[in-house]
């Protein structure tokens, strides 16, 4: 590859990948949960997404890179036969609370512990576990969880749907007792 065509490369992945870093370690957390191995993720989706930079033909790089990040958990969770999908989970480092309670989701956070918060999303399934994640904490649009999770945007409004009631209703449950 000619000096040009690589400095050309790097400024398009310094432009398009390296702003949305912190959110797809965070997603890689999240799915893999061991800050290690979500490390290795984050390497290899950057290293695939700097190969693949000239497949973006769109804006939505946030979107693009996080499917990268997604996909290269998943498979790092394959080729370690760590668990069952539904064992994946979720890493309370990533549970930031809003300063604006702009939604309920964020109001039921914000006044829940975080330990009883963490235990209501480990046991959601990890679509819907995965759909809350990217939605409520990486503060995707239900297009980008679209383009991310490769379902359909009816599909993600649903598992959205469902993470949220059976959330509330977990959390409804541990408070009960």
């Amino acid at each position: 590859m000619s000096l040009i065509l690589k400095s050309v490369r790097d400024a398009r992945f310094k432009r398009a990948v390296m702003p949305y870093l912190e959110y797809g370690f965070n997603l890689a957390l999240a799915l893999v949960t061991d800050r290690s191995d979500a490390e290795d993720a984050l390497q290899e989706a950057s290293l695939k997404a700097y190969r693949a930079i000239d497949s973006l033909h769109n804006d939505d790089a946030k979107s693009w890179f996080l499917k990268i990040v997604r996909n290269e958990c998943l498979n790092l969770l394959k080729r370690r036969n760590i668990g069952r999908a539904n064992e994946i989970c979720f890493n309370d480092d990533l549970l930031v609370v809003a300063d604006e309670m702009s939604n309920p989701a964020a109001k039921v956070l914000n006044d829940m512990t975080r330990d009883q918060v963490r235990r209501a999303i480990d046991e959601l399934p990890v679509l819907l576990k995965e759909a809350l994640i990217l939605r409520e904490i990486q503060s995707l649009t239900y297009q980008q969880i679209a383009t991310v999770t490769g379902a359909p945007m009816g599909t993600v409004m649903s598992r959205l749907s469902r993470a949220r009631n059976s959330l509330m209703k977990l959390l409804a449950e541990e408070s009960a007792e």
